[in-house]
């Protein structure tokens, strides 16, 4: 099964991300978020975060987060 895609504005680009690409967002302080188990996208411009999205599962945008620190899954486990 394909991963579910979607298209996502970010700073004029429109570009598209794989929920299999998730990552959680979180600043310096915080631990990993208890919303975490929905999928957060971060949406990047070159190296510098510009906002990140939370997508649930089905791919529906639940909310905007500010960029802090972003850690893909693999960084947590």
């Amino acid at each position: 099964m394909s991963p579910t895609r979607r298209t996502i504005n970010a700073g004029g680009e429109t570009r598209r991300f794989s929920i299999r690409e998730a990552v959680v967002v979180m600043t310096a302080e915080q631990e990993p978020p208890s919303w975490a188990s929905g999928v957060v996208i971060g949406v990047t411009y070159g190296t510098m975060p510009l906002y990140d999205v939370m997508l649930d599962h089905d791919g529906t945008i639940l909310r905007h987060v500010p960029a802090k620190r972003i850690f893909r899954r693999s960084e947590l486990s």
